[in-house]
């Protein structure tokens, strides 16, 4: 969560993004350069929304 709020608050700039899964109520750090899309840990590929914080 100290990361998440880090990211949130302060300009890390556009590679890391914080991103929540609404299904599971949990959330993760994304380094959006490497991954184009978003990628939930949490879900299956049935079920990849996520949330951008």
């Amino acid at each position: 969560m100290a990361l998440i709020h880090i990211i949130n608050t302060y300009d890390v700039g556009e590679n890391y993004n914080a991103y929540s899964c609404p299904m599971t109520n949990k959330k993760w750090v994304q380094n959006s350069k490497k991954l184009n899309m978003v990628s939930n840990p949490y879900m299956t590929v049935s079920a990849p929304s996520a949330l951008l914080l």
